[in-house]
């Protein structure tokens, strides 16, 4: 019940989203329609300009945790994408074939096709054309998305000497890691879509919720190429979701046995990506409620994770994040 009562005032802080939400739900059913007419274009085409990044992988982490199954995924093999006469939301990433009005990659940035097309308000009428061999930034997206997806994208196309556009979805992220990695970038008029003479990205699968091993790798190379701010580095770290929407009930009274166990509290939002980055380097502890903030454990090495999971809302993302990163793990359900 106090979950729905927050959800319903974020609703009303947000108001103007919430309608479009709800307008898009009853559009269900004719849209629905309009996914049977999509020419679904598959990545790996011989049609498509293509190079393979990554192998098909299976891994499968065993369940330690009592949840009575095993937890894996299989991993398509991966491309890097060269498209032409196409153009994208920069929004929300939903790539529109130029040629066919109904024309949608099956592959969006993080969810199945169908529920893209549902959400997305794309084909927008109006396209901004850029002179540019372009690149995809940051689209909107959850925390926990842009650092397992979206920052691996673009760090392994650093060196094709692209343009990244950019929406004004998770904008301070993004630019943080442009200009640490010098590359360029521009932000996109929100009411079009792009177009470019070239479009570069690399397919990704409908693999949400699900960290790459090669995403982690770029990740560890991104923390060891960056020079670093000066800000401290703690080994044990309680991560506090005090203040946020969905504060469990219990969050004050673990927050307060933690620091008594002398865990540094840190608030993530607080701080920048570079800082959470050095902050979370030297983390050999770290404890908290199911959130975006236990993503940071990527920038870590040989971590003990500790996760307070509220038993309506299982998710075992973290359990999944644990075991490709090498660091023990343990769920304590409540």
């Amino acid at each position: 019940m106090r979950d729905r009562i927050y959800r319903f005032l974020h609703g009303l802080r947000r108001s103007r989203e919430a309608r479009r939400r709800l307008f898009r739900k009853i559009r269900y059913r004719s849209l629905l329609k309009r996914i049977e007419r999509v020419e679904y274009i598959r990545y790996g085409r011989k049609s498509l300009s293509h190079d393979l990044t990554s192998e098909n992988l299976l891994l499968v982490c065993p369940d330690t945790n009592g949840f009575n199954s095993n937890l894996g995924h299989y991993f398509e093999s991966r491309e890097k994408i060269q498209l032409e006469n196409f153009f994208f939301n920069p929004e929300t990433g939903g790539i529109y074939s130029r040629s066919s009005k109904n024309a949608f990659i099956a592959e969006s940035t993080e969810w199945p096709p169908e529920n893209r097309l549902i959400l997305d308000e794309s084909p927008l009428k109006s396209v901004a054309y850029v002179e540019e061999r372009i690149a995809r930034g940051v689209c909107q997206t959850g925390y926990y998305h842009v650092v397992t997806e979206e920052i691996p994208q673009i760090v392994a196309l650093r060196n094709l000497n692209l343009m990244y556009v950019q929406s004004n979805c998770n904008w301070s992220i993004a630019e943080e890691v442009y200009r640490v990695l010098g590359c360029r970038f521009m932000k996109a008029d929100p009411r079009k879509n792009v177009s470019a003479s070239n479009i570069t990205f690399i397919s990704r699968g409908l693999d949400v919720g699900y960290l790459h091993p090669k995403n982690l790798e770029t990740l560890r190379e991104f923390r060891d190429f960056l020079q670093l701010p000066e800000v401290p580095k703690f080994e044990k770290v309680y991560i506090s979701r005090d203040g946020s929407r969905r504060v469990h009930q219990l969050e004050r009274s673990k927050q307060q046995q933690y620091t008594e166990k002398g865990f540094e509290v840190i608030r993530p939002h607080e701080f920048s990506l570079l800082e959470q980055i050095v902050i979370f380097s030297g983390c050999r502890e770290l404890v908290g409620f199911h959130g975006a903030g236990l993503v940071n454990a990527v920038w870590s090495d040989n971590c003990n994770m500790i996760e307070f999971m509220p038993i309506n809302r299982i998710n075992r993302c973290y359990e999944w994040q644990s075991f490709v990163c090498g660091h023990s793990y343990e769920v304590v359900l409540i």
